[in-house]
């Protein structure tokens, strides 16, 4: 969605670029896909170009941290915060394997796990997450095996 907001230059493009609750697009995605890249996940829905509460929330918490204007609607400032931000800082391996057994693990992480690969996060490490992790592992290069330790921990939360 083009909108007229205050310009700024961009070489020589202005840039006017607005995106806000109910729109959708490539531009909707290449957002979605820069915040989940810094570290502001999209769990239940991820990249699918649809600026909904999710990418709203997420938006709003980027502006939190960055100490800029909270109304979750990305406009030049958030935008140019968006391509100077750097990651934040990955959450460390707490050196517990995570895998599917009998009885099912359960636990804070495994819903933080849960949340990154999108899936229902109930906190128990059963069928429907083991096969996100496999399948997660391959998407990654990565020994497919089903467990969540410190190679998939480290690629999941970077």
């Amino acid at each position: 969605m083009r909108v007229q907001p205050p310009e700024r230059e961009t070489g020589s493009e202005v840039d006017t670029t607005i995106l806000r609750r109910g729109d959708s697009g490539a531009d909707v995605t290449f957002l979605q896909r820069k915040l989940i890249s810094l570290g502001y996940p999209l769990p239940r829905f991820g990249a699918d170009g649809t600026f909904g509460a999710e990418t709203e929330a997420a938006v709003r918490q980027f502006q939190q941290e960055q100490r800029i204007r909270v109304d979750g609607i990305v406009g030049p400032e958030t935008f140019g915060r968006l391509n100077r931000a750097k990651p934040r800082r990955p959450k460390p391996f707490p050196g517990t394997l995570y895998r599917l057994k009998s009885p099912y693990m359960r636990g804070s992480n495994i819903g933080e796990i849960q949340r990154k690969l999108g899936v229902p996060a109930d906190s128990i490490y059963g069928p429907v997450t083991a096969q996100a992790v496999r399948n997660f592992q391959r998407k990654e290069g990565i020994k497919v095996d089903g467990i969540v330790g410190p190679v998939t921990w480290a690629r999941l939360f970077r």
